[in-house]
């Protein structure tokens, strides 16, 4: 009797330990699903609307961006003001036209509750004795934005136009705020 009590003991505890721990990887530890990454950087566009009179092209917009809390852009070593190359871009309108440029870009980091800008000047290069020259409204900027590891790229809404002039293709004085609509932004990550 001890014999066949010792047996199906030992047969039991087989079973339990072949069978009855569920299988898996044997450590009884549950697996972590991966880590979702949140994006550390995002682009904003920026566009103006609005109808232009007959013959008439935007020359020029000079625009200064506020960004938003923990929105930073990457900047040159030398030069912690200038943002690195590449940073702000024609596209858009602009790019389809060709011969516009870049110029006065400036970035002003955040300080205690002033938030961080970002100011620049996109130009028709190719204008010259008063010629017409320029772009239509639409998307005429690109801007690369960095956020912290921890934050999440922002909404449009987030980014406010600061200021904005409009002129208009012959590279003159004349202003085409009444008739372009500003710039509203939008974002692509």
């Amino acid at each position: 009797m001890k014999v066949k009590t010792l047996i199906r003991l030992i047969l039991t505890a087989t079973t339990v330990a072949l069978f009855g721990c569920g299988g898996g990887d044997g450590g009884g530890t549950a697996t972590t699903p991966p880590a979702t990454t949140k994006p550390t950087a995002g682009t904003l566009s920026l566009s103006t609307t609005g109808t232009l009179p007959a013959g008439t092209l935007i020359g020029g917009i000079d625009v200064t961006v506020e960004l938003p809390a923990g929105v930073t852009v990457k900047t040159q070593t030398a030069f912690p003001l200038e943002p690195e190359a590449g940073v702000v871009t024609i596209s858009g309108e602009p790019a389809r036209a060709g011969g516009q440029t870049i110029s006065g870009t400036k970035f002003t980091a955040a300080s205690g509750a002033t938030p961080a800008a970002l100011k620049f000047i996109i130009g028709s290069a190719n204008s010259a004795g008063g010629a017409l020259s320029g772009f239509l409204p639409g998307e005429f900027v690109s801007i690369k934005c960095d956020v912290a590891t921890s934050a999440v790229f922002p909404d449009a809404s987030a980014f406010k136009i600061l200021s904005i002039n409009v002129l208009d293709g012959t590279n003159a004085a004349n202003s085409l705020n009444s008739t372009v609509q500003g710039a509203t932004a939008f974002n692509a990550i």
